[in-house]
């Protein structure tokens, strides 16, 4: 199995409650990448670090709220929606994903373990591969490195690249 791990800030998988025009930017590309690594790279599988939706919009919500008051304004709301790459996979009908991101309560915010936290996403990853012929790993650029380290300790054909790759890749491919 042929693996591409990309890393990316997590602001561009969701639309954020302080939107900025960059953000938009930044996720009409990772939208259109999403597009052409699919279509031109066979992509069956995104496995991506994402996360329950409703848990990310809590503590997205707890976040906003904070940061309200410094503000000055009233906090937005902020309400659950699937991932970019979730959404770009079911368009395709023939790509699946899979949310790697491992359970928040056996990884709290601040647990320390980041090793134990990537040999996790792995895990994860290698249960839904099924028949997937060339997987999609979105994940934290932080995690990039060291995920694609594991899946190559895996014995996978393994790329990574960054989000720049990524961009570049959806306009060379276009």
């Amino acid at each position: 199995m042929r693996v591409i791990v990309v890393g990316v800030n997590h602001r561009v998988q969701r639309v954020p409650p302080d939107d900025t025009p960059e953000d938009y930017e930044s996720r009409v590309q990772f939208e259109a990448a999403l597009q052409a690594l699919i279509q031109h790279e066979g992509v069956d599988l995104i496995a991506e670090e994402a996360g329950d939706d409703e848990e990310v919009a809590l503590q997205l919500q707890r976040e906003e709220d904070l940061w309200a008051q410094f503000n000055q304004k009233p906090p937005r709301c902020v309400v659950p929606q699937r991932t970019l790459a979730r959404q770009a996979a079911e368009r395709t009908g023939t790509c699946r994903h899979a949310d790697i991101r491992p359970p928040s309560k056996d990884f709290p915010p601040g647990h320390g373990r980041k090793i134990e936290y990537e040999c996790s996403m792995l895990e994860r990853t290698l249960q839904n591969v099924g028949p997937a012929k060339v997987t999609l790993v979105i994940c934290g650029e932080c995690h990039r490195g060291p995920l694609a380290q594991l899946y190559r300790s895996a014995s996978l054909e393994v790329e990574d690249h960054d989000f720049v790759w990524l961009i570049r890749y959806r306009r060379t491919s276009a």
